[in-house]
């Protein structure tokens, strides 16, 4: 089989972008199908992720992101003048190559992949929640009346688009709900890259939190709620593990506000042994597509304390069973789920235990026959 993947860039630490490495490496290693991803922006070195060595990559160069700063109108013009550009070179590259299966990771090309006429099926992947745009929008320092309103139509237009494709896959129920529009769609989650054999014992006072320094994370909400944790437990360490723009901000209220038991780390390619050697883990995020870094938290025996947030926390954690969710946004039961945890050793090794076997179901070789289903039904 010959499967091409579209997405934006290859070089950061993102889930998404681990995500496609992982499935891809799999399917080259495991099937032996020839596979190919197109890149559409400037890279700023080696792919992030190690790829298989038979996976080629295909770098057009457009930069989209280069325009990510200037006002609405000029970004709109470079957009059209790329986007023509980027039809034209996609739709000759799949003529020539004539896969099977072409994937957009709902980018620049869900605007026409469904007009290409090469013959391959095409599939869009969602690996955020449907309205996640909104989500930025409200997030941002500049979220006026006209940015939502664009947000709002780039959102229709997407639906439109995605419906003619031959099949939408998302990571969770929930969001398949919120995709009522479109017929044809599949619910996938994401697998585990490795099922860790090193897990924790509980005994260490971190508290441990993975995930790029952004706003959709809500580390600003994590570290306010642990000035409030902090006071009842002295000798614990909070680390956070990550890169993006908002870690100077994230130091400037740690050293403001003597969180001296706060850790800004970079992001690591062994998150597993990381996790290994803390007693649980938080997820603080505002929206999520799904939340890898539950589960692979979960691997490695750590129970964890999410917000109850847009998409996948609520489907993964067994609530009281294997970790705990509070209401979306609020640091004060975030941090009771927290102080519980921590003051409670046997508690956090049955929880601990109950999420290592509750993720079973989320191993790489079981997630993996489903997306091989898939593509063979597609084709049938």
């Amino acid at each position: 089989m010959k499967l091409v993947y579209c997405i934006p860039s290859l070089d950061s630490a993102g889930g998404t972008e681990r995500v496609l490495t992982n499935k891809v490496n799999y399917l080259a290693e495991h099937y032996g199908w020839e596979i190919h991803i197109v890149l559409t922006e400037r890279q700023k070195g080696a792919p992030y992720f190690p790829l298989h060595p038979s996976v080629r990559i295909v770098e057009l160069d457009l930069d989209f992101r280069a325009d990510y700063g200037c006002g609405i109108l000029g970004k709109s013009v470079a957009y059209v003048r790329k986007i023509r550009t980027y039809r034209r070179e996609l739709e000759k590259l799949l003529m020539h190559l004539r896969p099977d299966i072409t994937t957009s990771l709902l980018s620049h090309e869900i605007d026409f992949l469904h007009k290409l006429r090469d013959g391959s099926k095409k599939i869009g992947e969602n690996h955020f929640y449907k309205d996640f745009r909104l989500g930025f929008i409200a997030m941002g320092r500049r979220s006026s009346l006209l940015r939502r309103c664009v947000a709002w139509l780039r959102n229709r237009q997407l639906i439109a688009c995605v419906r003619r494709l031959d099949e939408l896959v998302v990571l969770t129920e929930d969001d398949a709900r919120a995709w009522h529009e479109v017929r044809y769609k599949t619910v996938i989650p994401n697998a585990l890259t490795c099922f860790p054999e090193r897990v924790s014992d509980g005994g260490a006072k971190r508290v441990v939190a993975a995930g790029r320094y952004v706003p959709q994370k809500g580390y600003d909400l994590l570290l306010r709620t642990w000035e409030k944790v902090r006071r009842e437990f002295p000798g614990w360490e909070l680390v956070i593990y990550g890169d993006g723009e908002a870690r100077p901000e994230l130091e400037r209220y740690a050293a403001t506000h003597g969180l001296d038991d706060v850790r800004l780390e970079h992001a690591v390619n062994d998150v597993f042994d990381r996790f290994a050697e803390s007693s649980l883990s938080v997820l603080s995020s505002r929206f999520e597509g799904f939340g890898l870094v539950v589960i692979e938290a979960m691997a490695c025996g750590l129970p964890v304390v999410a917000f109850d947030c847009k998409c996948g926390p609520g489907e993964i954690i067994r609530n009281g069973e294997d970790g705990l969710l509070v209401p979306a946004g609020d640091c004060e039961a975030l941090a009771e789920g927290m102080e519980r945890l921590m003051r409670d050793e046997g508690l956090r090794r049955r929880m601990g235990r109950a999420a290592r076997s509750n993720v079973e179901r989320y191993r790489m070789e079981r997630v993996m026959k489903q997306w091989v289903a898939l593509y063979e039904r597609l084709l049938v």
